[in-house]
């Protein structure tokens, strides 16, 4: 193994676990609040533009969150949802929400740059974040189920 090519390694392995991770969590959620399948495609779409055009797409990426927090903060914001919790729990949870979103867009859209050192053809790059991404979105969605 050339000299410094571990670190290298470590970095981008630790990167790609920590996206996949965020990303198996965020189906659960999308699981958890039972969001109707043409959300989850939704998501799909929005990271499938996020690995393929990087930071180009962040703009498209947080504006679809911004879409998922208000449907989620309009179906919360029912009484019969709300009757028995104070409004401080629940607007942190969706300010909290919200924060993880744009945090996910952010690590998707910048982890081209971050695969550039290993000289990847950029459908390479696509198909590995396709499949990450689309992977743990899928299993944090089963996990829940």
């Amino acid at each position: 193994m050339v000299q410094g090519q571990l670190p290298k390694i470590a970095r981008t392995g630790a990167y790609l676990l920590i996206l996949w991770l965020g990303y198996l969590v965020a189906g659960r959620l999308l699981a958890v609040y039972n969001v109707p399948p043409v959300l989850w495609l939704g998501t799909f779409l929005a990271t499938l533009h996020l690995a393929w055009a990087g930071t180009g797409a962040i703009a498209v990426g947080m504006v679809w969150v911004l879409v998922l927090i208000w449907i989620a903060a309009l179906g919360y914001a029912m009484p019969v949802h709300i009757q028995s919790l104070d409004g401080r729990p629940w607007a942190i949870s969706i300010f909290l929400l919200w924060a993880r979103g744009i945090i996910l867009v952010l690590m998707l859209a910048f982890a081209h740059r971050f695969l550039e050192p290993w000289n990847l053809r950029r459908t390479d790059t696509f198909w590995l974040l396709v499949g990450l991404v689309w992977s743990a979105l899928g299993l944090g969605g089963l996990i829940y189920h």
